[in-house]
């Protein structure tokens, strides 16, 4: 789900896709702090405000969030960014613009993490479709969401007070986080920045 935090300015564009959970929680903070001349949007994982379908894969992700930057900048140079466990994403978004002749770089790694998760054997043996397992990450997301909702500098794009939306927003995260959690990146040639 794209949200455009600024549109104006001379730079080119930043896309900045959101972490584990799927909220991209720094977007009006990024925005103040990269300045005026810097178009930002950021990205949050499909379904995230209830109104979207919840892509269940990573590769489905990472070829929607591409479909939303061309359809926001159909031309030109872009930037693309990823928090944290959402750098994989970014690094197959930028892959996926290159493929497509778009002029992108260097891909920006926020906290990006030491190990990608999908190389952590652990993750690949647990079943997100066990009733237990399923129970567990749901109360983890739904948790997480209300701890970012409770801090006043943290726009999240649904009404968390309203139980349906905090709900559906919770699936898309456990989505985005089974996702991000098990997919093993490949070398990526193009230029990375680190943050």
């Amino acid at each position: 789900m794209l949200v455009a935090v600024q549109t104006s300015g001379t730079k080119p564009p930043l896309f900045f896709i959101h972490g584990l959970i799927g909220v991209m929680t720094i977007g009006r903070f990024l925005g103040q702090s990269l300045g005026p001349d810097q178009p930002l949007y950021v990205i949050n994982a499909n379904g995230i405000d209830g109104r979207e379908t919840v892509t269940g894969s990573f590769k489905d992700m990472a070829l929607t969030y591409v479909e939303e930057i061309l359809g926001a900048q159909p031309i030109g140079p872009l930037l693309i960014g990823g928090l944290c466990t959402g750098g994989l994403a970014a690094i197959e978004v930028a892959r996926e613009l290159q493929a497509r002749g778009r002029e992108v770089g260097p891909v920006i790694l926020a906290d990006p993490p030491t190990v990608p998760p999908g190389y952590i054997k652990q993750n690949k043996t647990i079943d997100p479709q066990n009733p237990l397992v399923a129970s567990q990450l749901y109360q983890r997301v739904r948790t997480r969401l209300l701890d970012h909702a409770s801090k006043s500098f943290i726009d999240l794009p649904f009404e968390v007070n309203d139980q349906r939306q905090l709900h559906l927003a919770t699936l898309a995260g456990v989505n985005s986080l089974v996702a991000l959690s098990t997919h093993e990146p490949e070398i990526f040639p193009g230029a990375v920045a680190t943050i």
